[in-house]
């Protein structure tokens, strides 16, 4: 069973349920030389990546801050441009790539702070294979949160070029 991201950032499935679905996707197996070794770091993995989640969930927040920020002066232009009679089109297609990039990168965000949680529960001593499997899960989900990021920095980067000259252009007219 594939549950996807937002039903899990939404936080609608039991920690338990969400570990073990993650557990029989990523079907890790460790040896038993490596087994030892796994459950040694495994406290010392965790601390570490309790302190990464509270300095990433900061950084998420400002950037969320700021991307918000952001949109509301775009809706205020497509506002005084609706005022004044003028197409909007152009500015409402960005808010519509902001807020889906913006919502995407919350989920993930979400995401992946809730499989941090997540992690701090697993009890490595029992089940180190859990332990390897959600971590490897983390990594991949932050590698999603940086990838989100990145979509929602291009599609501000690119409004100037995309949107505000070609409407400038058409309002000289």
């Amino acid at each position: 069973m594939l549950v996807p991201v937002s039903v899990y950032a939404e936080g609608n499935i039991d920690s338990s349920v969400r570990l073990q679905e993650i557990k029989d996707r990523q079907a890790i197996t460790i040896a038993a030389e490596q087994r030892d070794f796994t459950i040694n770091q495994c406290q010392t993995g965790k601390t570490t990546l309790a302190q990464t989640q509270v300095v990433s969930d900061g950084a998420v927040k400002k950037r969320l801050a700021v991307y918000s920020s952001i949109q509301k002066e775009v809706k205020a232009i497509e506002l005084r441009m609706t005022k004044q009679g003028a197409d909007a089109s152009e500015i409402d297609l960005l808010i519509g790539k902001l807020q889906q990039s913006l919502d995407s990168f919350s989920e993930q965000a979400r995401y992946t702070q809730q499989l941090a949680e997540d992690i701090s529960t697993i009890d490595c001593v029992s089940s180190p294979e859990l332990y390897v499997a959600a971590i490897k899960e983390y990594k991949e989900a932050r590698r999603s949160v940086y990838t989100s990021a990145s979509e929602l920095k291009n599609v501000i980067m690119t409004a100037q070029q995309q949107t505000f000259n070609p409407l400038i252009d058409r309002l000289r007219i």
